[in-house]
């Protein structure tokens, strides 16, 4: 199975992008990376993804690590000049582990690799890469997801796509080694619980659960079809996904969009993203309140984006988006966005043998 049509990107697109990640100093401008937050350091980890101006089988893939200080606007590379890394990739599965302190990745695609699923670990302390070999792991995924289920104190990953599928398979990280849950599904609408992928995976501490929203896949847990966009919603009760009926409006159908739960509100929020039936991306900002959810009157100058990463800033109690065609970095608190002019901090070893001392 390949990558699903994407829009082509204009010269002209090209060049306002140029101008744009010359204009502030960031990580290069990339889609599908993934980021999180470090809760003891208060950074955001980022790693890969991919260059979002070639075509997606030929674009370059990075394997690059940042982080990124919202008390100061500054991005910190701290790529290891040497030691074990993982291969550059895009769409891989990314989670923070706040008792272990570590982050977990799983899978991901780049045309040299195909669909991956070696499991790596960051050591947010050390700076350093750890290459797991789990005894059993998931098959080779891209855009599956992945979160950290603080009241079970579990690591869980959830779906995405190989050549052949999608799957709604629901797996859960020891440490060591991967272990497929059995899990059922409940839903008061008669809705399939179909395997997705390019959906989003929240922890909800408010509940206490693991929540998923939309993505793509085909409908009925079909292994052939029309690819659809959904918009349902699902919580994680024990080795059950049950799902959520909102009341009234709910966001449409897509994938390769950007969700957290925000701590300090106690809301989801939910931007952007891809509608792959009709080929467009979103530019719309929801909040759900754990019983309905609200289109923000959030400031439009962010424009539609999709294939970008955003994590949610506890230190800082907002949401914080990096990537797609532009090297911007946004934030949203209460229903305002506002880019950030950033700085950045070359990484430990340079090729001109300059040495950066990174706090």
């Amino acid at each position: 199975m390949t990558r699903f049509p994407r829009r082509i990107v204009t010269f002209a697109a090209i060049a306002l992008a140029v101008l744009a990640s010359s204009a502030t100093a960031a990580p290069a401008f990339r889609s599908e990376n993934g980021m999180v937050y470090d809760s003891v350091a208060k950074r955001i980890v980022m790693f890969g993804g991919f260059d979002s101006h070639v075509a997606y089988a030929t674009a370059t893939r990075f394997n690059d690590i940042w982080e990124y200080d919202g008390a100061t606007s500054t991005w910190y590379n701290v790529t290891p000049p040497s030691g074990a890394a993982p291969p550059p990739r895009g769409g891989h599965a990314f989670a923070f582990d706040p008792t272990r302190r570590v982050v977990v990745m799983f899978g991901g695609w780049s045309p040299s690799q195909g669909f991956m699923n070696d499991t790596w670990e960051w050591n947010c302390a050390a700076r350093s890469w750890t290459k797991i070999s789990p005894a059993v792991s998931p098959s080779g995924l891209n855009g599956s997801r992945m979160a950290y289920d603080s009241a079970g104190g579990r690591m869980i990953l959830f779906g995405g796509v190989d050549a052949n599928h999608f799957y709604n398979d629901t797996w859960q990280y020891t440490g060591s080694n991967w272990v497929k849950i059995a899990t059922t599904a409940s839903s008061t609408a008669g809705h399939t619980f179909n395997g997705r992928t390019y959906h989003e995976i929240v922890y909800h501490s408010g509940r206490g659960r693991l929540i998923i929203f939309g993505g793509v896949g085909y409908p009925n847990n079909q292994t052939v079809g029309t690819v659809n966009d959904f918009n349902d919603m699902w919580e994680l009760q024990g080795t059950k996904w049950v799902e959520i009926t909102p009341a009234g409006s709910t966001p449409g159908g897509r994938g390769w969009f950007g969700m957290t739960y925000e701590s300090a509100t106690n809301r989801v929020l939910l931007f952007g993203g891809w509608n792959n039936t009709s080929a467009f991306s979103y530019a719309d900002t929801w909040s759900w309140d754990g019983t309905s959810w609200s289109l923000l009157a959030a400031s439009s100058s962010i424009g539609a984006r999709d294939s970008f990463a955003m994590t949610y800033d506890a230190g800082r109690s907002r949401s914080v988006l990096f990537g797609w065609y532009l090297s911007d970095l946004w934030e949203i608190t209460g229903s305002t966005w506002t880019v950030v002019a950033t700085t950045d901090v070359l990484p430990p070893s340079t090729p001109q043998g300059m040495r950066v001392k990174v706090p």
